[in-house]
């Protein structure tokens, strides 16, 4: 074959290739003549339901239970702009209903600037296919996608653009016609840092709302509550913002999405979880951190079974240690009743003894129940478990962590408030002084508190943990006979199996 003809073939190619990328363009033109005035038609509610991946195991529905967003994007800048903070339970579809929305809005203002700015750029940038997805549906064309975000063409040219970012990630220069900030908090821990909750406002004053156009400009911060200090906490001081909190579950026991969380449901995640952790992110009631970690109405008095059906531990905290504040030691001697998957605690000691008066009382201790000692510490606390088995000939387990005190405990507080651990109706040692020290515990290891037999009890429910686990809304429904299981990282469980 000749050159001149193979050149030839080329050209007839690439004639073809430019007919059908013409037809293509005249096709997605067409469509958008048809497809975007009969989504701009659609209440935002409708376009929900037209639009959004509801996924395979949820059938579509209108978000009537997350009205008030939806009728602030509706009447964002009509006839001004609106400043709103959302306080919105977790899973409860405030992020499909804002990205929704923004596209919803743009539909209506091609020409706008909007921003969705996420605690983690990643989650930014995780919507950025869905958001892509939904122009080209509605008739939109992407006249650019990257990491900044996504530019749509209209009329021909470069139009509005919807700018992805992380919440920390500068968006200097731009300006905007609107913003949502979803979840600018990375965790809870940087809710609660007094020196990382200040940032995030400062960053949300000095570098977001200054983004803002004159008399054009709306707002929205959506989040679920974390703590008083959060964005949404230092916002509504301020008489400028709406503040709407909506709780998951309202006083009269209706909730707020009823279609996917019962009743039943959440009350199965409240037993999973902490008061704190309840009232503040479920009720949008920030509670003092680490208040009501063991409540009251968990105390529970039962005899105690036969120890030859029971597993038996104890958890130690100690004192040798280099903390002056914190003299005490304390035992906890834990039993888990093997037939009927409930916890035990016969025995709670507290002192200040010299170390080898301590060894040698839960020497006795453990001769007597043939059970096996915990101790779960820093680091640093290795050697002393070392010296305990090496000198005083201890049967004694080490695990090394750096998990703070409130976080130790909260699992253990689950199976309390869930009146899953007993004590004997009369007992030889302090109970008073164990139950006002768990019944006031705020994890907070301040100087004049102490935490030493909460310590203690964490440590031994560590130690019984159990293999061949399934959640707790399965092991609600599965009924009795099964044994809670708190797991570092992975949280509380309930085994399937007894051993």
């Amino acid at each position: 074959m000749r050159k001149t003809d193979v050149l030839s073939d080329i050209r007839a190619l690439e004639r073809d290739v430019e007919k059908i990328r013409e037809l293509g363009v005249r096709k997605r033109k067409a469509r958008s003549r048809v497809a975007r005035p009969a989504f701009a038609q659609m209440s935002l509610m409708q376009f929900i339901v037209a639009v959004a991946d509801f996924g395979e195991d949820q059938a579509p529905m209108e978000p009537h239970h997350l009205k008030d967003l939806v009728d602030g994007i509706e009447k964002a800048n009509i006839p001004k702009p609106i400043r709103l903070c959302l306080s919105i339970p977790p899973q409860h579809g405030k992020t499909t209903t804002i990205l929704c929305g923004i596209v919803w809005m743009l539909l209506h203002h091609p020409s706008w600037r909007i921003a969705y700015l996420s605690g983690k750029a990643s989650m930014s940038q995780r919507w950025r296919t869905e958001i892509e997805r939904m122009l080209t549906k509605v008739g939109f064309e992407i006249y650019q996608s990257n990491v900044n975000g996504i530019r749509v063409i209209h009329n021909g040219k470069p139009a509005g653009q919807i700018l992805l970012r992380g919440f920390r990630n500068p968006v200097v220069g731009e300006k905007l016609n609107a913003v949502f900030v979803d979840d600018p908090h990375r965790d809870m821990l940087e809710a609660l840092s007094p020196t990382l909750s200040r940032q995030t406002f400062d960053i949300f004053n000095g570098s977001i709302l200054t983004r803002a156009i004159p008399g054009e400009s709306s707002f929205f911060v959506v989040h679920q509550r974390l703590a008083a200090s959060d964005l949404i906490g230092q916002l509504e001081k301020f008489d400028a913002w709406e503040v709407v909190n909506m709780p998951a579950v309202n006083p009269d026991g209706s909730t707020l999405w009823p279609e996917r969380w019962s009743f039943t449901e959440l009350e199965r995640r409240r037993l999973e979880t902490s008061e704190y952790i309840w009232a503040t992110q479920y009720l949008g009631k920030p509670a003092t951190y680490g208040a009501e970690i063991f409540s009251e109405r968990g105390v529970k008095e039962k005899e105690l079974p036969d120890v030859n059906e029971c597993d038996v531990v104890y958890g130690i905290d100690v004192a040798y240690k280099l903390k002056a504040h914190n003299d005490f030691s304390a035992i906890v001697e834990m039993w888990h009743h093997r037939p009927s998957g409930e916890f035990y605690v016969p025995y709670v000691w507290r002192g200040k003894v010299p170390e080898e008066t301590f060894c040698t009382h839960l020497k006795g201790l453990v001769k007597r129940r043939n059970a096996t000692i915990w101790f779960v510490g820093s680091p640093l606390e290795r050697s002393t478990a070392e010296r305990f088995k090496s000198e005083y000939n201890l049967p004694l387990r080490f695990r090394s962590t750096n998990q703070n005190k409130y976080e130790r405990a909260r699992m253990v507080a689950v199976a309390w408030n869930g009146r899953s651990i007993n004590l004997p109706p009369e007992v030889d040692w302090d109970r008073d002084t164990f139950l006002g020290e768990l019944l006031s515990f705020q994890g907070t290891g301040a100087y004049g508190t102490f935490d030493d037999q909460v310590d203690a009890l964490s440590t031994a429910f560590e130690a019984l943990r159990q293999p061949n686990t399934l959640s707790l809304a399965e092991a609600w429904e599965a009924g009795k006979g099964l044994i809670p299981q708190y797991n570092f990282g992975s949280g509380l469980r309930f085994s399937r199996e007894k051993r």
